[in-house]
């Protein structure tokens, strides 16, 4: 029955039911053509074109489909199922990829597109991270790089700002922290200077200006102060030295005046106080002299003029008498010697009626404390306490006397004259003999002659001079 004649006696054919030998496959002698046995007498088989429809699906050998090619990228795959994503064939028009896994991390996902930045799936070892959105401000950026500092994109709620640069001088620091005046770092065009510190008194102030003379802060080290304006008259400079006598300038309620110089004769003293009579000091052009003291009888008077004769102030040691006007003969002459009891002699005239007047103005009832003896401009002899009374007592009272008085020896002495009306009138002398014309040192005006005395010459026809005797 296998060959081509049938026992039959007919000529085997497929589809006659009979296996024929090496010829068939297989003859089941339908005409179905979807069973095991296609009509062609082949054993059905995946991809003879043929979708077999006899096995329940779930079973072995089951087709979905069959297009009799080997294309695996068609709707039908080379295992006769229908192609679907997840088969791990990439189905051409259809699906952009198929690995036939059901990763989503890999570079193929699930739904078989491929993985991409920005489809809210990290891809592994290609994607740090993948939010799905377009959103640069949360934690994974639109390129999939998770957000960091320097990213140049403003993490919101993490960063201040991300200028995307190493820049420490812009506004924008490297920690995305908005550059401030305190944080160390100078920002450019912005501030002078940074220090990060709190500290007023060095280089760099607190609003990161540089400290100078004037900004009211004392940078130690550099300034003695710093008040912060402009006044010269304060206690501290424009240039922020603390102010002192001798700067030039005047501390108002501290100094009456400053002149910058050590000199101690113009109108500013170097203590800074305004020159003035009875500082001791001669003030240049206005003070003739300056001894600093209330004596009126030393060569500088009280106002700061040089003592003069004819000031009005007996000059002690050097006037005798200093009455202030031009009159002579008033007790003080014109020259501040007393005025003398004689004038020039001539031989004779009314000198001793000066001389006597000069003796009745001496009072018994007084003590007088000195005697005077001298001539203008050359000298004068003195003595002092209880000699002197005796002296003055004795021309007063025309008797004869002699002591030892301040190392010389004084006499009065009467009847010097050769007139007998004149003879009780004395005659005063130092360091001589009575009535002698050896003597240097004699007053004897009512001698009538040519010996009337002098001081310090021949006192026998002695030179024209002026003489004064007094008792005070």
């Amino acid at each position: 029955q296998t060959d081509a004649c049938l026992t039959t006696c007919r000529t085997a054919r497929c589809g006659d039911g009979v296996l024929w030998g090496d010829v068939e496959g297989c003859d089941d002698g339908n005409r179905t053509t979807t069973d095991s046995c296609t009509n062609a007498c082949e054993t059905a088989a995946c991809g003879d074109g043929i979708r077999r429809n006899d096995i329940a699906e779930g079973q072995p050998d089951f087709e979905a489909c069959d297009d009799g090619n080997r294309d695996p990228t068609d709707a039908c795959i080379n295992t006769c199922q229908v192609a679907r994503c997840g088969d791990g064939q990439v189905q051409a028009g259809v699906e952009a990829c198929d690995d036939g896994n059901n990763i989503q991390t890999d570079a193929c996902l699930t739904d078989c597109t491929v993985a991409r930045c920005g489809d809210g799936l990290v891809q592994v070892g290609v994607e740090a991270c993948d939010d799905g959105n377009n959103v640069q401000t949360d934690a994974c950026l639109n390129d999939c790089s998770s957000a960091r500092c320097g990213d140049g994109q403003v993490q919101a709620g993490i960063e201040a700002c991300d200028d995307g640069n190493n820049v420490q001088t812009d506004a924008c620091l490297n920690d995305c922290v908005v550059a401030q005046c305190g944080d160390g770092l100078v920002q450019a065009g912005v501030e002078a200077c940074d220090d990060g510190n709190n500290v007023q008194t060095d280089e760099c102030l607190n609003n990161c200006v540089l400290a100078r003379c004037g900004d009211g802060q004392v940078q130690l080290g550099v300034e003695a102060c710093d008040d912060g304006n402009n006044v010269q008259t304060d206690a501290c400079l424009n240039d922020c030295v603390a102010s002192r006598c001798g700067d030039g300038f005047v501390q108002a309620g501290v100094e009456a005046c400053d002149d910058a110089n050590n000199v101690q004769t113009d109108a500013c003293l170097n203590n800074c106080v305004a020159a003035r009579c009875g500082d001791g000091l001669v003030h240049n052009g206005v003070e003739a002299c300056d001894d600093g003291n209330n004596v009126q009888t030393d060569a500088c008077l009280n106002s700061c003029a040089a003592a003069r004769c004819g000031d009005g102030q007996v000059r002690a040691g050097v006037e005798a008498c200093d009455d202030g006007n031009q009159a002579n003969g008033d007790g003080c002459e014109n020259d501040c010697t007393a005025t003398p009891i004689g004038s020039e002699f001539r031989g004779s005239g009314n000198m001793c009626d000066q001389w006597q007047t000069f003796r009745s103005g001496i009072q018994a009832g007084r003590t007088y404390n000195r005697i005077r003896f001298g001539r203008g401009g050359a000298g004068e002899f003195s003595c002092n306490g209880a000699n002197a009374n005796r002296l003055c007592q004795a021309l007063r009272a025309g008797s004869n006397t002699s002591v030892s008085c301040n190392g010389r020896n004084w006499g009065v002495r009467t009847n010097c004259s050769t007139q007998g009306q004149h003879q009780d009138k004395p005659e005063l002398y130092v360091d001589s003999g009575a009535c002698s014309c050896g003597s240097r040192y004699s007053a004897r005006p009512c001698i009538f002659n040519g010996n009337w005395g002098g001081w310090n010459t021949a006192t026998c026809g002695s030179p024209s001079q002026t003489y004064y005797v007094i008792c005070d």
